[in-house]
């Protein structure tokens, strides 16, 4: 079984105005996992790499000891551009100014039970306010980073997103 969403038709709406827009494709392995099903549908993710004096935005989420890049699921009744700035908001503290589509990745995850299929929308954003937000540690879910972001992530999809917006 695979689920789709956004559309086809979805997807080439978002391109079409941004002839040289990127389209990357990621596919993961995780059929050591099953997924589970029973979640707030959504039509894709949304992402964001911010720019500027401060560095890029990293979180790390939980006990993860990795920091990713802030992402999230856009709403079904959500603009994807709505969407990263309300991510932005509710996971760093960061009120995202100008914003640029940069990328959009297919992503694929095969589980155990099935394969799910997803648009990752990637924005290049700058940062117009931050008020720092905390687990519940008090540790700060978001730290900006200037100097050796490959070092501090992980992902090959954050790694590619950063690519993406900073190439100049």
């Amino acid at each position: 079984m695979l689920l789709e969403l956004p559309t086809a038709d979805e997807i080439d709406e978002m391109a079409s105005d941004r002839p040289a827009l990127l389209v990357r494709r990621f596919d993961f392995d995780l059929k050591d996992r099953r997924i589970d099903l029973n979640y707030t549908p959504c039509k894709g993710e949304a992402l964001f790499v911010t720019e500027g004096a401060r560095g890029v935005a990293l979180v790390k989420t939980g006990g993860a000891v990795i920091w990713t890049l802030p992402s999230g699921r856009i709403g079904m009744n959500e603009a994807p551009e709505a969407a990263a700035r309300r991510i932005a908001k509710e996971r760093c503290g960061i009120r995202l100014g100008e914003m640029d589509l940069r990328a959009l990745y297919d992503v694929t995850r095969h589980y155990e039970n099935v394969s799910v299929k997803r648009l990752l929308v990637v924005y290049r954003a700058k940062v117009e306010d931050y008020q720092s937000v905390k687990h519940e540690d008090g540790r700060p879910r978001c730290a900006f980073h200037s100097a050796d972001l490959e070092g501090l992530v992980c992902e090959e999809i954050d790694s590619q997103a950063i690519a993406d917006c900073l190439e100049k």
